[in-house]
């Protein structure tokens, strides 16, 4: 991949923020890996360093492609040098066919390794969970795909995980906000809206592109009603809470067109809602009322200009409480990343870049698609880069961040603690940090068990809850002893140690009682 033309790169002080730091992540601070002919990348997420999902130091993308021909839902796995994990799947990628024409927009990691993505499939929601090897996970829905349909044309474009296991989807019915709450083995929550459905209408064409998880229980959906931002916040049943705007519906006008891309959660509860306003960034900032906050922009809205046309497909917040947003801007015949950085006011952050923005070039047609701060507080930007407007390559750049939000006490490199982040509108788990959870990765520090194993014990566990059938128990045990031969090869060639095998062994009996012979 190409390095960034002069205007991204760094002067002589490379620590100044909003730079693309050169150090650790391609050349100039850039990485790209090939995405496939015809397909374009519609998500990108990032995980932390520390989570069970790495390969190697430093952090994961995982990115949910659309196809652009009606071909299969892909995925792919690769780690920020740049290189695929070859452990996901085939060569670090795999397709599933959902229907005819199927599209991805969502995804999300579990603590346990496994990746949902959702999209559309057909006219209705599609889910499709991966094992952390990037085999279909056979205990979810059918096969490892799961379709909702609504009383009219539905798709997802948001995906989040609740601290129980639940999934929830969100996206557009018809001209309606449209949501969908699912159990961890895909079949929908019976007590959440009605048989595990909502539908909010607005008095025009709506969609959600985002979704948030309070701590109360609460979930809020943005994207756009018309040419507005909108938001609407449910209780956990799914009903509409008449506590926040009007009946639980809030919309904002701006100048121009306006639609919402990602939002994120302030600690105080206020909520920073991101996406375009015409051709211009546009930000907005409620209360825990939906108001607008006014002590942030100009009567809680912000805009800001790039060179081109710009828009916002994600936001973090940092530690210091700024706002950072990544995008893109179009001009001189294509486009670029697009980031800027405001304080808590909304005023940009004057030593961010040039004053609080950056753009970076790699291939012509470039945009992020997803954000995150490590804990030293750089972002790294993810996103497609392509010479054309379809298809290209995985595109990320990490630029220099606050030094104020640098942790003393972890590094970036090889797992500092993980935890959650909206991403928009995917929550990313923390790591099983115990012998007890399904996480074999965690149990034993610097070493790398079989995938295999983690895979093989999980499905134990869930086939064993199965109403204590006598056919699941004897797959749950299955599974165990064949995981059991693999770390018993794995010792006996040297990759595993005694001590690993030992705990794995442990987890596995905790897995399938009696399926292991302990040492």
């Amino acid at each position: 991949m190409a390095r960034s033309p002069a205007d991204s790169d760094p002067p002589s002080a490379v620590s100044r923020r909003g730079f693309i730091r050169r150090a650790a992540l391609g050349g100039g601070g850039l990485v790209g890996a090939a995405a496939g002919a015809g397909v374009t990348i519609s998500r990108v997420m990032l995980s932390r360093p520390g989570q069970v999902l790495r390969a190697g130091a430093g952090l994961v993308a995982l990115v949910a492609v659309a196809a652009s021909s009606g071909a299969p839902l892909p995925a792919r796995r690769s780690a920020v040098s740049g290189d695929l994990d070859f452990t996901f799947g085939r060569g670090g990628q795999v397709t599933t066919d959902v229907s005819p024409d199927d599209e991805a927009f969502a995804i999300v990691a579990e603590p346990d390794g496994r990746l949902v993505a959702a999209g559309r499939a057909g006219g209705s929601f599609a889910l499709v969970a991966y094992d952390r090897d990037g085999m279909l996970d056979a205990i979810f829905g059918r096969s490892g795909r799961v379709t909702t349909s609504f009383q009219a044309d539905a798709g997802a474009f948001a995906l989040l995980l609740q601290p129980d296991g639940k999934l929830v989807a969100a996206g557009r019915a018809g001209g309606a906000f449209a949501l969908a709450r699912f159990a961890g083995d895909g079949t929908l929550d019976p007590i959440f809206g009605r048989s595990g459905r909502v539908t909010t209408a607005f008095d025009t064409d709506a969609e959600a592109r985002a979704l948030v998880l309070q701590p109360d229980g609460k979930l809020v959906a943005a994207g756009r009603a018309g040419g507005d931002f909108a938001l609407a916040r449910y209780e956990p049943d799914g009903t509409l809470d008449p506590f926040f705007g009007r009946s639980g519906r809030v919309r904002t006008a701006f100048s121009a067109d306006a639609e919402a891309f990602a939002m994120a959660l302030e600690p105080d509860g206020k909520l920073v809602v991101a996406g375009r306003d015409g051709g211009r960034i546009a930000i907005a900032r409620y209360g825990a009322d939906g108001l607008l906050d006014a002590f942030f922009g100009s009567g809680g809205e912000v805009t800001t200009a790039f060179s081109g046309d710009a828009v916002a497909f994600a936001v973090a917040l940092d530690c210091e409480g700024s706002i950072v947003v990544a995008g893109r801007t179009v001009g001189d015949g294509g486009s670029r990343f697009a980031l800027a950085r405001y304080d808590r006011r909304g005023v940009l952050d004057p030593v961010f870049g040039s004053g609080g923005q950056v753009t970076t070039a790699f291939s012509g047609r470039d945009e992020a698609r997803a954000l995150v701060l490590q804990p030293d507080g750089k972002p790294v930007a993810a996103g497609r880069a392509s010479p054309a407007d379809v298809g290209g390559d995985l595109a990320l750049a990490r630029y220099e961040g606050s030094p104020d939000c640098a942790d003393p006490s972890t590094s970036v490199s090889p797992s500092p603690p993980g935890g959650g982040r909206v991403l928009r509108g995917s929550t990313l788990g923390t790591p099983p940090t115990s012998p007890g959870d399904d996480g074999a990765g965690s149990i034993c520090p610097g070493e790398a068990p079989p995938s295999t194993v983690e895979r093989r014990v999980r499905l134990s566990k869930k086939w064993l809850a199965r109403a204590g059938k006598t056919t699941s128990q004897r797959r749950a045990r299955g599974f165990v002893r064949r995981a059991e031969r693999i770390v018993a090869r794995a010792v006996a060639d040297g990759r595993l140690s005694p001590r690993c095998a030992a705990a794995l062994e442990r987890l596995m009996v905790g897995a399938a009682p009696g399926a292991v012979r302990q040492r």
